[in-house]
């Protein structure tokens, strides 16, 4: 699952994961977030911080209590609170722009 309000780093990160074998949802803000997790039960999601109407410190926290198994990933433009990301229960914190290799490592040893 890939949520973000950029429409093209949804797009750009979607291709990405589909190109590395996976099945990708999306969602453009946190409630949407929220409920395509509910539904889909994903086993991975990347999550903006920056997400309109609710941001991904709160959806990382909510997600973390809906799927306790899940590899939850923030990449934001933000600067990052490392403490609060993780409290919010984020197993990595990758900033924009991200080094592709990096993330492939993420996914290959979740």
């Amino acid at each position: 699952m890939v949520s973000d309000g950029d429409r093209d780093a949804v797009a750009n990160l979607s291709t990405l994961l589909r190109l590395e074998g996976f099945d990708v949802s999306v969602a453009y803000d946190g409630p949407g977030a929220l409920e395509l997790a509910a539904s889909l039960r994903p086993e991975i999601a990347v999550v903006d911080l920056a997400l309109p109407g609710l941001d991904g410190y709160e959806v990382g926290r909510r997600l973390r209590q809906l799927l306790t198994n899940l590899l939850l990933s923030s990449v934001s433009a933000w600067h990052v609170d490392a403490d609060r990301a993780r409290e919010a229960g984020f197993n990595h914190l990758l900033g924009k722009p991200f080094e592709v290799t990096q993330f492939k490592q993420i996914l290959l040893n979740s």
